[in-house]
């Protein structure tokens, strides 16, 4: 995760929604997650920022 400047956000809690999958960034704000094909409703949460919801499109397993 980063900053709309660029910067990396730490220990953001992403949730993919509707399911029990989660996990939460690392210090330079990158984090996995083993997902298979399909469309993906991702929040993410951090307690400097207000929680942003994305759609993710997954087409293959890296």
């Amino acid at each position: 995760m980063k900053s709309r400047t660029g910067k990396a956000i730490a220990h953001t809690n992403v949730t993919v929604l509707n399911s029990s999958i989660k996990t939460t960034s690392n210090e330079e704000g990158s984090f996995s997650l083993e997902l298979k094909k399909g469309k993906y409703q991702l929040e993410f949460e951090t307690p400097v920022f207000a929680p942003v919801n994305r759609q993710q499109k997954v087409d293959t397993k890296y």
